[in-house]
């Protein structure tokens, strides 16, 4: 049983820190003027094709509730099943509570 648990709990974990990842590569990417070869090497890590066109979609949760890890992975799960190429992000926060993120960020493929 509690291998079970520390199992799930380095699931969650590995899965957080790869949300992390992505969230600093897209932040990265909005603020890039022009590609360098250590950007073009993350994206090649995170499987992301940097040069597809792409638009940005910008959502905000409107809640006073904290928005549990759960929920969002959920909703991540939704967007890659709908639409695999495209790519969700969390974007900020409101408050200093590690589980609250109000907004997402949603790069889209331009070929829908």
């Amino acid at each position: 049983m509690t291998e079970m648990f520390i199992q799930e709990s380095y699931h969650i974990e590995q899965a957080e820190s790869q949300s992390r990842l992505m969230e600093f590569f897209v932040f990265e990417w909005h603020q890039l003027q022009t590609f360098n070869e250590h950007f073009l090497q993350k994206a090649k890590l995170l499987g992301v094709d940097v040069h597809a066109d792409r638009i940005i979609t910008l959502g905000e949760f409107k809640t006073e509730e904290i928005i549990e890890p759960h929920v969002w992975r959920t909703l991540q799960i939704f967007i890659r099943q709908q639409h695999p190429n495209d790519i969700a992000v969390r974007w900020g926060g409101t408050d200093s509570s590690f589980f609250q993120w109000p907004i997402l960020s949603v790069l889209k493929t331009n070929n829908i």
